[in-house]
């Protein structure tokens, strides 16, 4: 899990998702891997961010469609594309934004930033989580599967005996 400084609830920082592509790149095999990104379709700069990222100048309303899900309460639109391809943002003024979920076609780790909370949770095996954790450019921290997400407390008092 990190805990963005600077960015948008539900937007990680640049810093950040440089970081990520880095140390799942170096985990081997995603980098020319399909990865599945999917965007929150609340967004309001989301036709920009989508333009950029696909390289499309236009998205139909046939085209969303076909690439809509519902999640919880949440609409998004699922993309695919390489790992690098998250890095793909509008420059200013446009809000750069990223995916709330993403993963690898394999599957081997998993990204979840919900559009309200100020950090992302990652999934991985010990050892990525290990390089994730040890990344000295983003402030990560290791949570369990029963920490509580809605509290201020730090995740590591939240599950001491």
């Amino acid at each position: 899990m990190w805990k963005q400084t600077e960015a948008y609830a539900g937007m990680p920082e640049e810093a950040v998702l440089r970081a990520l592509v880095t140390e799942f790149g170096k985990a081997g095999g995603t980098e020319a891997m399909a990865c599945w990104f999917a965007y929150w379709r609340g967004w309001g700069a989301l036709e920009e961010n989508l333009q950029k990222l696909t390289g499309r100048r236009t998205w139909t309303t046939a085209d969303e469609e076909r690439a809509a899900f519902t999640l919880g309460p949440r609409d998004y639109l699922l993309l695919s594309g390489p790992l690098a391809s998250v890095l793909n943002r509008p420059g200013l003024p446009t809000p750069a934004l990223s995916p709330q979920l993403w993963w690898p076609e394999d599957k081997r780790w998993f990204v979840a930033t919900e559009i309200d909370f100020d950090f992302s949770l990652v999934g991985a095996d010990e050892g990525l989580a290990d390089a994730i954790l040890e990344n000295q450019e983003i402030d990560v921290q290791r949570v369990a599967l029963e920490d509580r997400l809605d509290t201020e407390e730090p995740p590591s008092r939240l599950h001491q005996p």
